[in-house]
């Protein structure tokens, strides 16, 4: 069972959630209406205005390893999938490693962060930040060709509150899931990168490869230049 912290308005439920951490509180969630400082994977700014979409973070206590972060990010994205699925009828696709899209188009993001403890590579704690495009969303030109929301996609008004606990619902369930790990193939299934030509970027390197697979760990296999590559998630972005 997740503590609810909710606020009006707020720069990041992830640094929120951090903060809270740091006072030595777990298994909690922090959930606001409008975020003013969003943040997705690379520093990147996540759109989060008011009265549109659902913004989350969960502050939890993984049993994982800390070179296996990924499996939470894996974990959120089939979660989000799942549930959205369930209450809209129509299906939802992954693009790794952290993005859900309706349509092709993106429509939920997911950043993962945490602090490890190098002595024993178990995590002190982790934060899964989600934010999800739920309706009525102006999005600013940039993002008009490449996002949209739920409502859009779908036609289907969800209400935040039921998105939320049916989400929370599935990470109850968390920890027993990462011990089976039986979602990574419905991960797979939905990841509509496998198989494609993608451009790959890590720190200044920009190369083309293929996707094979999304491993057990949650990393994506590809081949590059002959060559078969595992990369972290941590450290690469991929473009179709």
């Amino acid at each position: 069972m997740f503590l609810l912290e909710k606020h009006t308005e707020i720069d990041s439920t992830n640094n929120r959630a951090k903060a809270l951490a740091l006072e030595g509180k777990r298994n909690l969630c922090v959930v606001a209406d409008r975020q003013t400082g969003g943040r997705g994977r690379m520093g990147r700014q996540f759109f989060s205005p008011g009265g549109s979409g659902l913004y989350f973070s969960l502050l939890i206590s993984p049993t994982v390893k800390g070179e296996d972060g990924a499996l939470l990010t894996t974990f959120a994205a089939v979660a989000v999938a799942e549930v959205l699925e369930a209450l809209t009828g129509k299906e939802t696709a992954i693009k790794w490693v952290n993005d859900v899209y309706m349509n092709g188009k993106k429509i939920c993001g997911i950043l993962t962060e945490g602090s490890v403890d190098y002595e024993t590579g178990k995590f002190a704690y982790a934060v899964i930040g989600i934010g999800i495009n739920l309706g009525k969303t102006a999005f600013p030109e940039e993002l008009a060709s490449i996002a949209s929301d739920v409502e859009r996609e779908t036609g289907v008004s969800l209400s935040r509150d039921t998105v939320l606990q049916a989400l929370l619902a599935k990470f109850d369930r968390m920890e027993e899931a990462l011990e089976i790990g039986a979602f990574m193939e419905t991960y797979r299934k939905k990841c509509f990168v496998l198989g494609k030509d993608v451009t790959v970027t890590r720190g200044n390197e920009r190369f083309p490869a293929k996707a094979l697979d999304v491993n057990s760990r949650g990393e994506l296999v590809v081949e590059a230049d002959g060559r078969i590559m595992t990369l972290p998630s941590g450290e690469v972005s991929v473009r179709m």
